[in-house]
């Protein structure tokens, strides 16, 4: 039987309560619940990567019908029987900035009725920004949400600042204004 995304999210909740560990969610959820609704299939937990342990054996310990794969020693994949591949919640075991702060200081959001808790808005833009994958989907996402209004540029430029990431925090700029002019097709 196929598990939404929403039950996803409510999983990995009850899980880190039941490993008691922290985590945030960020990836498409988080744009979403900052208000950029785009669609995704998947769900991103974050948590400390000294917790991966305590994750693990607590899904070991679950009577859920999971396939559980390992990408590398910080990624693995949760697959709920019944689902697609691409429907299924990455675990990422993270040890430096913007994640562990995300971890550490969530905002909690409201998502299709759940509260959950999310990367802060400026850890989830310097989190897309720092990340450098050639997915598109993380510039417009990083643009979209600005246009929206859902960041102020200079903030997250001055989190980059704190966490040591000047090189970072002049490319915002630079990319957003880059994105602006793209010629806009005409309907």
């Amino acid at each position: 039987m196929k598990i939404s995304k929403e039950k996803m999210l409510e999983y990995v909740i009850e899980l880190a309560s039941r490993a008691k560990v922290k985590t945030a969610i960020g990836g498409g959820v988080a744009v979403c619940a900052h208000g950029y609704r785009r669609d995704t299939s998947d769900v991103d937990a974050f948590f400390h990567k000294s917790d991966r342990q305590k994750v693990l054996r607590a899904i070991h310990e679950s009577d859920d019908s999971f396939v559980l794969d390992q990408i590398d020693p910080s990624h693995y994949i949760l697959v709920p029987e019944g689902n697609s591949v691409d429907e299924r919640i990455d675990l990422m075991f993270v040890a430096e900035d913007p994640e562990e702060r995300a971890i550490e200081m969530p905002t909690i959001k409201k998502y299709h009725g759940y509260s959950i808790p999310v990367f802060p808005i400026d850890l989830l833009i310097a989190a897309k920004l720092m990340a450098n994958r050639e997915d598109p989907k993380d510039a417009l996402d990083i643009y979209t949400l600005w246009k929206r209004g859902a960041y102020d540029m200079e903030d997250v430029q001055k989190r980059l600042q704190q966490m040591g990431f000047p090189e970072d925090a002049e490319n915002l700029p630079k990319l957003i204004a880059y994105l602006e002019n793209i010629p806009q097709r005409k309907k």
